[in-house]
Formats: structure tokens, C-alpha cells, sequence
């Protein structure tokens, strides 16, 4: 299991913690979570029941799919899962828990885990969602990302033909997102290097120290990104 812990000293700001993979006892809570805002996450389509949910969700892991566990002052509260479409591209989606929406909780982890896959190769992060869901849409330009495409009458909700948009995250976006906003002990201003090399430790196995370092980075530096 990996993970990283942010705590923000200054504002007394919840903590939060990002863990893979995501226990699978806790599948149903995710169905719980939909189900309080389904009408921005589901069309006709989706699973009606937990079972189905659950036989949709173990499908979606055997074709290799990362999940992270995002934890807010300990509880969890939501889900990020990336399927790796290529060594450039990657496609993420993620719920969480109606009490911990906020940037506080959804940016600060989201900038974690897409560190990370950027770290990993990827340089480009994609998805698809509502075009109405404006919350999360204002979100991903907060990460650097933008609307690239409108798909119209993409799908069926609640009877009725409903638009998709295709959102993308550049990797350079991204990091211009976050890179030149000023440290809060006046240091300078936030540098990421998300091209650091692999190196080997002692065992002689390949790690990525500057990961953990950017995760770090980016969870201290709370205060001054949301």
C-alpha cells in the first residue's frame, strides 16, 4: 500500500490522505455516494442495483485499473480510479462523498494521484462527464485542464438525449497550474519536476523518490494552491 499524508498547519485544514488501492470492502459505500447526487454521475444505463454496481466495479478492475482511497481526517470519503490507455494517456474518474465536497478535500487530492501519473509517463490525463456537471468542470481548470470537445446527445438521462463534454489535462498545464504560486514562508515560488528519473536503491530495485517528493510538495503547500 502507498500513500501520503497532508496536514496544513496554518488554517487548521482537514487532513488528507490518498492510499492505493482502494479496500474493496468499502465498494459499497461508493454506490452509497452516487447514489446521493446520481442524477451528475449516471445515465439510463448505469446499475440500478448494489450488485450490479459491484459486478460493473470488479469488471473494471480486471481490465487493470488503478483505484486510490482518498481519506478526510481519517474517514473515507472518496474514490479516484485511472485506467491507463496508453504509456501517454490515461483516463480518470472519481466520486466522492457529497460531505466532502470542497476544494479543500477533491483538489488537493486530485493534484496528488495526477502527480503521480504524470510522474509515471503520462502526458496527458482525460475523462468525460455531463456538460452540465459545471462544479467538476471548474475543478479540472483548476488543475490545468480544459473542455476539448462537446458531444451532443452523447447519452439518455431521465428519458431525454443529454451532452457529454471531453475534458483533457495537459501535463505542462498542469504543472503551470501549480508552478509560480509563492511558498508560504516566502522561499520562492513552487518548482515541480515531474521528469525526474527513475533512480535504483540499495536492493538494487527502481523506485521514484522524487514522486513521494512532488505528493509531499504539493500536500504542504495546501494553503497557497486551493
Amino acid at each position: 500500500m502507498s500513500g501520503v499524508q497532508s496536514t496544513d498547519r496554518a488554517r487548521h485544514q482537514p487532513d488528507i490522505r490518498v492510499e492505493s488501492p482502494f479496500p474493496a470492502f468499502a465498494i459499497p459505500r461508493v454506490w452509497v455516494w452516487v447514489s446521493e447526487f446520481r442524477h451528475r454521475v449516471c445515465d439510463d444505463y448505469s446499475p440500478k442495483t448494489l450488485e450490479a454496481f459491484v459486478d460493473l466495479w470488479e469488471a473494471g478492475d480486471r481490465t487493470g485499473r488503478k483505484r486510490w482511497a482518498v481519506y478526510r481526517d481519517g474517514e473515507l470519503c472518496g474514490v479516484i480510479t485511472v485506467q491507463r490507455l496508453s504509456p501517454v494517456l490515461s483516463d480518470a474518474h472519481y466520486i466522492f462523498a457529497k460531505r466532502a465536497w470542497g476544494a479543500e478535500t477533491t483538489l488537493a487530492s486530485l493534484r496528488i494521484v495526477f502527480a503521480r501519473l504524470f510522474m509515471d509517463g503520462a502526458t496527458k490525463i482525460s475523462s468525460t462527464l455531463f456538460a452540465d456537471n459545471r462544479s467538476i468542470i471548474s475543478l479540472i481548470r483548476r488543475l490545468g485542464g480544459s473542455v476539448e470537445g462537446r458531444l451532443v446527445n452523447q447519452t439518455m438521462r431521465g428519458g431525454k438525449p443529454v451532452d457529454m463534454v471531453a475534458i483533457g489535462i495537459q501535463k505542462d498545464a498542469f504543472v503551470g497550474s501549480i508552478e509560480g504560486v509563492e511558498r508560504p514562508d516566502g522561499s520562492g515560488a513552487v518548482e515541480l519536476n515531474l521528469d525526474a528519473p527513475q533512480q535504483p536503491d540499495q536492493s538494487g530495485e527502481q523506485k521514484q523518490p522524487a514522486a513521494e517528493a512532488v505528493e509531499s510538495e504539493v500536500a504542504e503547500l495546501r494553503e497557497v494552491l486551493l
